[in-house]
């Protein structure tokens, strides 16, 4: 994550493209990496005017919520550093007033129940639920429901939530 961290770091200042960064990242990490070293990422540019341009490299799809329904921003490519020939595209969006992006890592979405199910499936409903919610207790609601969901059995994965709404 360092190396990542680093890379992205030395990219931005130069105004490449979403699509670009995404795709030397990926190069850079492959060609100083073992073949099982890679990274299911979401990387965006956020605008002022609400504008999102997001790109997914293999991770959970994000979800952008509104009062009654939500939208899953598909992957738009494989882990970062899994292929060094790999091209990514970015997804464009436009967030009203009110509505907000969720970022989560797959641990809040794989962690099961003790009848194996995963809490993938009820996290749409919970957000929507939510999403009258301040950010903060949106959160804090998502990560509640998941603890409910699992009754007790620990997560096996880390669980990192972001929501970022636009006012």
């Amino acid at each position: 994550m360092a190396q990542l961290h680093a890379m992205f770091r030395t990219l931005i200042p130069f105004d490449l493209s979403l699509d670009d960064v995404m795709t030397r990242a990926s190069a850079l990490l492959c060609a100083s990496s073992l073949p099982a070293q890679y990274a299911t990422l979401v990387s965006g540019y956020l605008a002022p005017d609400g504008h999102v341009m997001i790109a997914n490299a293999g991770h959970p799809p994000p979800l952008v919520i509104t009062a009654g329904e939500h939208l899953q921003v598909r992957a738009t490519g494989v882990p970062i550093g899994l292929f060094c020939e790999s091209q990514f595209t970015s997804t464009e969006l436009k967030l009203d007033a009110g509505e907000t992006l969720l970022l989560f890592t797959d641990g809040l979405t794989e962690a099961s129940n003790p009848a194996g199910d995963e809490y993938a499936a009820r996290l749409g409903q919970v957000a929507r639920t939510a999403a009258h919610l301040p950010i903060a207790e949106l959160v804090s609601a998502v990560i509640a429901d998941q603890a409910d969901f699992r009754s007790g059995s620990a997560n096996a994965d880390d669980v990192t939530v972001l929501a970022i709404r636009r006012c």
